[in-house]
């Protein structure tokens, strides 16, 4: 089956980006307008790391489970955009 590979509909990574950003933003909200220095870039590399270890498993069902679900309605709506939507 071919689509979109941004698709958030079929692509949870896509959610989980977005996830992932707002935990980066919430826990190092001083990031966005720190300076360019190495340490700076050292935080800036550890932020995400940081942020993924405290994202929750059940988070991560919820953008997966539904996948197989989703397949059928893009299916069934011949590529039109389906009621899914994660958060």
């Amino acid at each position: 089956m071919e689509w979109l590979p941004y698709s958030p509909d079929l692509n949870a990574i896509e959610n989980l980006w977005k996830i992932l950003k707002q935990k980066i933003y919430k826990h190092y909200p001083d990031l966005q307008t720190a300076t360019d220095t190495e340490e700076t870039r050292l935080r800036i590399v550890a932020a995400p790391e940081e942020c993924w270890a405290v994202i929750e498993v059940e988070i991560l069902r919820h953008l997966s489970d539904p996948i197989p679900h989703r397949v059928i309605a893009i299916q069934e709506l011949e590529g039109w955009y389906t009621k899914y939507r994660i958060f």
